[in-house]
């Protein structure tokens, strides 16, 4: 769970704005600030995605059709979703779009689970 943290604090200190309190003192607040530039937080963001996904397609065997082939395809749908909430322009309607990224999330991580019983 720490190497969980850790991975997590280094990754906000690069895309956060100087918003990350260290001493939990408002005093010492770092961060990079790469949230500013979309397409590089992209790439990078898309970077981790992709690698994430080679490291799981090397450490798992696929059983079915839809286990080799589903990964790289939701992999895909989830590259075009952030591409799109980073360089399509937001809409004024807050809670509509809130109550939609919802049902996307978790309808991208009710995928992704059916898709790990697929592999072994």
């Amino acid at each position: 769970m720490a190497i969980a943290v850790l991975s997590h604090f280094i990754l906000d200190l690069i895309v956060h704005n100087p918003d990350l309190d260290l001493l939990g003192n408002g005093i010492y607040k770092i961060g990079l600030g790469l949230w500013k530039y979309s397409p590089v937080s992209y790439g990078i963001e898309a970077l981790l995605l992709i690698v994430g996904l080679w490291i799981y397609l090397r450490a798992t065997k696929a059983i079915s059709f839809i286990g080799k082939y589903g990964t790289p395809i939701l992999i895909l749908i989830l590259l075009v979703l952030g591409a799109m909430s980073t360089f399509i322009a937001q809409t004024t309607a807050t809670v509509n779009f809130a109550l939609t990224m919802l049902v996307v999330y978790f309808s991208m991580m009710a995928f992704a689970f059916w898709l790990d019983r697929k592999r072994n």
